[in-house]
């Protein structure tokens, strides 16, 4: 159930980045709920930084850094090491997003190659390369 999200994202509540709820399926919205869930009270993030963060507003703020790091692992999309599932994230990806996934990979290279070590800061900052990337096809939960 888990590989069905991705971020990310792909990172998702009640409200799901730019795309809309019908871009998913039930399933999927389901997940993304579980996930957010999940990592809300794990990182103590309020849910004003994450609506911001749909709206791609992306705060210098340590608890929606470590939210969208928390998303990725528990969807168990990217590993603790950072390196990600490729099929996994190929199956969580919406079919509208045709190149969504090769967008994460360079954005997740990028971060690396910046030499940001601590993992909530360089899947943030991947994160944001995709939302620079492709603002209209932005995922966050």
């Amino acid at each position: 159930m888990k590989l069905i999200l991705f971020i990310a994202v792909v990172s998702f509540s009640s409200v799901y980045g730019l795309l809309r709820d019908e871009h998913y399926g039930d399933f999927f919205l389901n997940v993304a709920r579980q996930l957010h869930n999940k990592c809300v009270p794990i990182t103590g993030v309020t849910q004003d930084k994450i609506d911001g963060l749909k709206n791609g507003v992306f705060a210098d703020d340590e608890k929606l850094k470590r939210y969208v790091l928390c998303l990725w692992i528990v969807s168990e999309e990217m590993n603790p090491d950072l390196s990600m599932h490729m099929e996994k994230l190929t199956k969580a990806m919406p079919k509208k997003i045709t190149n969504g996934v090769k967008m994460y990979m360079d954005c997740a290279k990028e971060a690396e190659r910046s030499g940001i070590t601590e993992p909530h800061e360089r899947v943030y900052k991947m994160v944001k390369c995709y939302y620079d990337a492709d603002p209209e096809n932005f995922i966050m939960f």
